[in-house]
């Protein structure tokens, strides 16, 4: 062993070689040889002097770290590695660079520029080459911009749209394309073919489609054309000209116009009828019952004879001379009457069947009530019941059932020569078995089969000791002046009846309720037939009748469209079937095809007026003026429906009415309106000043029960 002074000398010698200097008065130990000092810092120790850092380490701002360009390792400082140099770490790469796949490179949206990634450049920007410009940019010129066939979304260049895409603006859309309505599309003058827009053809090219020509023309038949009610100008189509357009051509005129004197007109001999050129309409156009066709401006009319009105005179007004009068069974056997609307003196023949006499009576406007005898009463079978009334002059008739206090009712009587071979039964549910559904009728001529499709909720009818149920036919022949009547304790309405000759029919009810506040009452009305029948109502209002039944019947399968106060319904009936709504003031009906309407007001109470039975004529069927006889011993009113810019204008009796509480209704099609006001008994005529069509009801109440109802007349089909 070396003695202590020895080793002192070798340690002095030592760290004089490797240039440190220790100072007098240091302690050596075995601890200071162990120190970093001895070792040198590591990266990030806390230092004075580069001595005192390890390696390649420098001391920067007090701690041993990498010089520029170099980076630690973990070890030591190694050089930094530039752009696609390979490495295993992003540390390895210099300050900008990532390592990405074992390569020193840009990250994504940024490009090497020789020192150092920088951000690429966006549309527009300047560049040198395309490495420059990002989101599938191009440096086309100087300048980073999308191909031909891309377009600049904001981040990235996306192919444009074709025709038919959506877009912005036409830098989205292809080639020749341009973007309106927020579509690509070619220009107004252009089509879309495939791949490219192509120039619209013009008139007489051949096409295959229409979009291939000019606007306003068609492609038809392989050719750009005109539409046929347009003509070519030299540069669109153009609408054909009406009649007295002005024009240079006959080309420029609608079909069978001319141009003549510049002037788009019909030839000589013909008309314009509002589309084209007719010859005289009313050699092929011809009015019915002797009226007469005249041409007035664009329109042809019928000028028709006393007695008949229509566009085509096709309607009768509804007087005539020659009536047969039947009277169903009624409870208590009221007094049968006629009630003769008469405007001058005539003679009535008055002709029964049950004893074959004659009656002839002598009447003026001044005799308004005839009491018949009371065997043309009808009861179940058949019998010879009823009466023929001949009039030396046309006239309006009323049957009339009267029985003071208790069972009176009215209706209209049919001219013979209106009355048919086909009807629909109308009826009421029976309340009690004094309410009975029932009808007569009675043959114009002998020989007349009849045969009765019964429609029956209950039970059945029976003839001759045969039982007919529902859908079961009775089978008749009844001769001249011979009647016939079935009665049942449910509701006959929908059983139809069909002749081989024309019949007469009426039908309601013996004794009948709606409500039972009153007394019973007969209904009673003469069966229109369904060739009498219309598809357009208007209800009326009823004077001190707030609630009343409004009941519609089909003849053939229909759909019915119905209107009352706000409310609007439809229905379908099939052929037979009914329906009943609640009416108050005024309602509207119309209906794909004819249908049966009557109107059942409701019992009153304090005995001041019974529910009755009414017929409502169609609009169709309304007339331009009426007589008519209002019955005594009632306080009776009148009821009228009209076209509501007519509703002012009545003229009664020679003097103008003054109206109040007037009810309207209106759809797309129709406005009308409905009033009520007191009548006296007696004769009556009643006109309006414009010469409108309109419907007319007669009805009343008695102080104690009792009350009456029926139309005042109508037109009828010829």
């Amino acid at each position: 062993m070396l003695p202590a002074c020895d080793v002192l000398l070798c340690f002095l010698f030592l760290m004089t070689a490797y240039g440190n200097t220790l100072t007098i008065g240091s302690t050596v130990n075995s601890t200071l040889l162990d120190s970093e000092i001895f070792k040198g810092l590591t990266i990030n120790s806390s230092c004075a002097t580069a001595y005192q850092c390890k390696g390649k380490l420098v001391c920067t701002d007090g701690q041993c770290k990498c010089s520029d360009n170099y980076i630690w390792n973990g070890t030591s400082c190694i050089e930094e590695k530039t752009f696609y140099s390979k490495c295993k770490l992003t540390a390895e790469c210099d300050a900008t660079l990532f390592c990405i796949y074992g390569t020193c490179q840009c990250a994504q949206m940024f490009y090497w520029n020789g020192n150092v990634c920088v951000s690429e450049k966006t549309v527009n920007d300047t560049c040198t080459n395309s490495k420059e410009c990002g989101g599938k940019l191009l440096c086309e010129d100087g300048v980073c911009q999308c191909l031909v066939d891309l377009f600049w979304n904001g981040n990235i260049c996306i192919f444009k749209n074709f025709d038919g895409h959506s877009c912005e603006s036409s830098v989205e859309c292809a080639e020749n394309l341009e973007c309106r309505e927020s579509i690509c599309q070619c220009s107004e003058s252009e089509y879309w073919d495939i791949s490219k827009c192509y120039t619209k053809k013009s008139i007489n090219d051949k096409c295959m489609e229409e979009k291939e020509c000019s606007e306003t023309l068609h492609c038809d038949i392989n050719v750009c054309q005109c539409a046929n009610s347009n003509y070519w100008t030299g540069s669109t189509c153009s609408i054909k000209k009406d009649e007295n357009s002005f024009c240079n051509a006959s080309i420029e005129c609608k079909a069978t116009l001319q141009c003549r004197h510049n002037h788009c007109i019909c030839c000589d001999q013909d008309y314009w009828n509002g589309q084209v050129c007719e010859g005289n309409i009313c050699a092929v156009e011809h009015c019915m019952n002797g009226g007469k066709c005249q041409i007035s401006g664009n329109r042809h009319l019928c000028k028709c004879g006393n007695g008949y009105l229509g566009d085509k005179c096709q309607y009768a007004e509804g007087r005539g001379k020659d009536f047969i009068v039947i009277f169903h069974e009624a409870h208590g056997r009221p007094s049968p009457r006629i009630l003769p609307a008469i405007y001058r003196k005539s003679e009535i023949n008055i002709f029964y069947f049950a004893n074959n006499k004659n009656v002839s009576v002598t009447l003026n406007s001044a005799d308004n009530t005839y009491t018949l005898d009371s065997n043309v009463l009808m009861t179940n079978g058949l019998h010879q019941a009823g009466a023929e009334i001949h009039s030396t002059v046309p006239i309006i008739l009323y049957g009339f059932l009267f029985l003071r206090r208790y069972h009176s009712e009215g209706f209209l009587v049919i001219p013979t020569r209106y009355v048919s071979t086909d009807y629909v039964i109308p009826s009421f549910t029976p309340y009690d078995s004094n309410g009975a559904s029932l009808f007569s009728l009675t043959s114009v001529y002998s020989n007349t089969l009849i045969e009765i499709n019964f429609t029956i909720k209950d039970g059945s009818v029976s003839y001759e000791n045969i039982q007919y149920s529902n859908n079961q036919t009775l089978t008749l022949v009844l001769n001249k002046y011979t009647a016939f009547q079935v009665m049942h304790s449910s509701d006959l309405t929908g059983t139809r009846i069909f002749a081989s000759k024309p019949v007469a029919v009426v039908s309601g009810n013996r004794c009948n309720y709606i409500n039972a506040k009153a007394d019973c009452q007969p209904f009673i009305e003469m069966v229109l037939p369904t060739n009498q029948l219309d598809n357009v109502y208007v209800i009326p209002y009823i004077h001190y009748r707030p609630e009343n039944t409004v009941r519609v019947l089909a003849v053939n399968d229909t759909n019915i469209a119905l209107k009352s106060g706000n409310n609007r319904t439809r229905n379908v009936l099939k052929s037979r079937d009914f329906m009943d709504y609640f009416h108050t003031t005024i309602s509207y009906i119309s209906s794909e095809s004819d249908v049966m309407v009557h109107i059942y007001p409701h019992e009153l109470s304090q005995k001041h007026g019974d529910a009755f039975m009414m017929t409502i004529p169609g609009i169709n069927q309304y007339l331009y003026d009426y007589d008519f006889i209002v019955p005594p011993d009632f306080e009776s009113f009148i009821s009228i429906t009209v076209p509501t810019e007519a509703v002012d204008g009545f003229v009664l009796d020679g003097s103008f009415v003054n109206l109040k509480n007037i009810f309207s209704i209106s759809g797309e099609e129709y406005h009308y309106s409905s009033f009520s006001i007191p009548i006296s008994n007696g004769s009556h005529h009643i006109t309006h000043r414009e010469k409108t069509r309109f419907g007319l009801w007669i009805y009343g109440n008695f102080t104690d029960y009792e009350s009456y109802g029926y139309s005042a007349g109508m037109a009828f089909k010829t």
